[in-house]
């Protein structure tokens, strides 16, 4: 192998895509994931890999039930659980009132009824990830991913939305 086989392009996949379209790519042996891009700004927003889309068509294909969230352990071992019923993980822009608040001056979670799970900043130029604690400052273009009920999930973006 040389450094050239690192660096082949391999095709983005477009959040407005289908199922379909991206088995397809998976038709390539030497393809195991795929950035998954924003149409609008070509920012890149995950990677799915061949067993994100396996999950996905069992869920579509067999009517089975709903999201589930994928977590790999240190060691490598890679599980996928399923949400409860009427529960989801979502990005949400950080609310104007908490900006320039410590996260345990928000009372987020008896607020809201949602769990946050990382903090998405983006610092010169690239995004990063922060393991939310009470004394994380929320700045202005933050971003959360939350867990919770569909309804609260809801109710926050529409507050937070322009």
């Amino acid at each position: 192998m040389i450094a050239a086989d690192l660096t082949a392009p391999v095709p983005p996949i477009r959040v407005d895509q289908t199922l379909a379209d991206i088995l397809e790519f998976f038709d390539d042996p030497e393809i195991h994931e795929l950035p998954v891009v924003d149409p609008a700004t070509g920012r890149l927003l995950a990677v799915i890999d061949r067993r994100d889309l396996i999950s996905a068509l069992a869920v579509e294909v067999l009517q089975g039930p709903g999201l589930r969230a994928k977590f790999v352990e240190p060691e490598g071992a890679q599980h996928y659980v399923e949400m409860p019923k009427g529960h989801a993980l979502s990005r949400v822009p950080v609310p104007a009132a908490m900006i320039g608040l410590a996260l345990g001056q928000t009372d987020f979670r008896t607020r809201t009824r949602l769990t946050i799970l990382t903090v998405i900043r983006e610092e010169n130029g690239r995004e990063i990830r922060l393991q939310p604690t009470p004394g994380t400052m929320l700045h202005e273009g933050d971003s959360l991913i939350v867990m919770g009920p569909d309804e609260e999930i809801k109710r926050l973006k529409s507050h937070t939305e322009p």
